[in-house]
């Protein structure tokens, strides 16, 4: 569990071995942001960045 709260907060999320990918869950409840990370086996694997700016939107890239 990461927890912040200062924004804008980036956040790298990579995968234990280069053959897996990531599958991300969103929620947001009032001011509190969860992000659930799920590694799945995927033909495109590779890191993603999590970035949420000071208004709060979320962006997975």
């Amino acid at each position: 569990m990461l927890s912040t709260n200062t924004l804008p907060a980036n956040f790298l999320v990579y995968p234990t071995a280069p053959q897996v990918s990531l599958k991300y869950k969103l929620s947001a409840v009032g001011n509190l942001i969860t992000v659930a990370v799920e590694q799945t086996n995927s033909d495109t694997p590779g890191n993603q960045s999590i970035w949420i700016d000071q208004t709060g939107g979320v962006y997975i890239q």
